[in-house]
């Protein structure tokens, strides 16, 4: 018989995704609950991996909220341009954060590959 513990981590809270980011030592997956990518304005209509998702989810893809658009993220554009709903409107704080640091990263991450 074999047997394995299981005693996970009191959770922690951070102020920031980049305090996430910068945990050492540094977490070997995270999950965000914000968009990665988003499509320049909201008339190219939702990205393909939401019109996938809902597809494969059926009737249970309809709480899934398009994402805004990048013009929206960085206020070209109205808060509420017609096409968010208020969760959405509401978290856009966190998802703009989430874009500048996951820009950073990327950004690190390549230079770093260069370099090699």
């Amino acid at each position: 018989m074999h047997a394995a513990t299981f005693a996970p981590e009191e959770p922690k809270i951070y102020d920031s995704f980049i305090a996430v980011l910068d945990e050492r030592p540094s977490f070997s997956v995270i999950v965000v609950n914000a968009p990665i990518g988003y499509l320049s304005h909201s008339s190219e209509g939702a990205r393909t991996c939401d019109r996938l998702a809902r597809a494969m989810l059926g009737r249970r893809g309809a709480g899934l909220h398009d994402a805004p658009s990048r013009a929206t993220l960085m206020g070209e554009q109205g808060e509420i341009d017609g096409h968010l709903d208020v969760v959405t409107a509401m978290l856009l704080p966190r998802y703009r954060e989430v874009a500048a640091e996951m820009s950073h990263t990327a950004s690190a991450l390549c230079t770093r590959a260069n370099r090699n």
